[in-house]
């Protein structure tokens, strides 16, 4: 189409050029109109009403009453701006590939690629399959009435998560030491002194410092042990390659030159030490199984314990509110809403907001060190975090084994509670909206709803 009108443009142009001498001097002699000039007006009409209705051009041209010779301009100027259009599409195919068939989908399928627009192409599929199955589940979840979760769901999910970590398990340990008897075998054959000092014990002829074994025999090590921890410590000659991330567990002393053998690099930031710049990712205990509470470990090994449990409640991005009460304690993830009517019910009870200005680590654990006291742990809709359902089943493997340990669990059930009040809501609405009843024989005025999306 755009060439079509190009070579018409031109056409017109050249035509312009031919009988602009003879127009004028026939326009001077008789001064009346030339046949040939309402000959070109009407093609170049013609010409403009093409163009407009090919939507090139964002703005629509219009033949005004503008002098013959103004009109050349005109004309000139549009062959130069078509001629300039082509050869940006000459240059920009793919681009122009890409709009034309972003223009032919239906508004679903546009809809679905500006959303996908904000990511990484290479991950479009990967998101709109998440996508994609999250509708499913919240489509399963409207048809069967499953408002939220609760204890049968747990067990469930439970047991599809334990089978998957076995067989992970069993999978990564077959793998290991399919690795490892390999990675043995050749060690064998390049260093004998080493292979008899891992293998058989045998102490070393000379001793070496790590960091050197590591550095002559780095193909080994990368192998046998994949992750590379060190502690103020460098490395002269490490040879690129073999491990693609490094983690320092301080930073005061890195060895810069080494950096670019590495694909990431990785620094560990003690908990205290922490301010507000983000972080890629933390550290947690993880979850450990036992059989006795607080009360029945012995002295010696209580303080040890309570420590892994506090350190468990800590792992999840949220710091519990710690309330003391005459006859016990109270340790509470919900909202500040429900921590405010919780005060104000338990007042005569004595109960008393602990102030964390110091670590609320140590505030933690001096609560669940004191056994004279039973502690409750106050969770909201079934979680630590109920704003973050990524990781609700290690939340849930965190709150039995609080529970294990001696504390009494209370849940929140944010959609249990509004479904009992949801009547007297309807009420209030009821009252607003009488209030604001429109009649349509007397007031013409509509409301219009406006829906934006990003």
């Amino acid at each position: 189409m755009i060439s079509k009108v190009q070579l018409n443009v031109r056409d017109w142009d050249e035509k312009t050029i031919e009988r602009t001498t003879s127009h004028i001097k026939s326009a001077n002699k008789l001064n009346i109109p030339d046949r040939r000039l309402l000959s070109l007006e009407l093609s170049l009409s013609s010409l403009l009403t093409s163009i407009n209705g090919s939507n090139i051009f964002e703005a629509a041209f219009e033949l005004n009453t503008l002098s013959f010779i103004k009109q050349v301009d005109f004309i000139s100027k549009l062959v130069y701006d078509i001629e300039l259009m082509m050869l940006s599409i000459e240059r920009n195919i793919p681009y122009y590939t890409w709009l034309s068939f972003l223009r032919a989908q239906n508004d679903k399928c546009r809809k679905i690629i500006y959303a996908l627009k904000r990511f990484d192409a290479n991950e479009w599929l990967l998101i709109f399959e998440m996508w994609y199955y999250f509708e499913i589940l919240n489509k399963f979840r409207l048809e069967s009435g499953f408002q939220s979760l609760n204890e049968s769901t747990f067990d469930v999910s439970f047991t599809h998560f334990d089978t998957w970590q076995e067989k992970n398990i069993e999978r990564l340990t077959q793998l290991k030491f399919d690795t490892h008897q390999s990675t043995v075998s050749a060690l064998k054959v390049q260093n004998k002194d080493l292979y008899q000092s891992i293998a058989k014990k045998h102490k070393l002829k000379e001793k070496i410092y790590w960091k050197h074994m590591i550095e002559n025999n780095i193909g080994f090590f990368s192998k046998a042990f994949p992750i590379l921890i060190v502690n103020e410590d460098d490395f002269n000659h490490l040879e690129a390659g073999h491990y693609q991330a490094l983690f320092y567990l301080s930073a005061n002393h890195v060895n810069v030159n080494i950096l670019q053998g590495f694909e990431t690099i990785h620094t560990y930031i003690p908990e205290e030490n922490i301010t507000k710049e983000q972080i890629d990712l933390s550290l947690s205990d993880e979850y450990f199984a036992q059989d006795k509470t607080i009360a029945e470990i012995p002295m010696s090994n209580r303080l040890a314990f309570i420590k892994k449990i506090a350190l468990s409640m800590l792992s999840f991005g949220v710091k519990p509110t710690i309330y003391h009460l005459r006859n016990s304690s109270i340790i509470s993830y919900a909202n500040d809403f429900f921590n405010k009517a919780m005060e104000d019910y338990l007042y005569d009870c004595g109960i008393k907001k602990i102030l964390l200005d110091n670590s609320v680590f140590d505030t933690l654990v001096a609560t669940l060190l004191d056994v004279s006291k039973p502690s409750f742990v106050v969770t909201e809709d079934y979680l630590l975090n109920s704003f973050n359902g990524d990781d609700f089943l290690l939340q849930r493997k965190a709150i039995l084994q609080i529970e294990s340990s001696g504390s009494k669990i209370i849940n929140v059930d944010n959609t249990a509670i509004m479904l009992k009040l949801w009547p007297e809501i309807n009420e209030i609405f009821n009252l607003l909206k009488s209030a604001n009843i429109i009649n349509n024989k007397t007031d013409q005025k509509n409301q219009m709803l406006l829906e934006f999306s990003k």
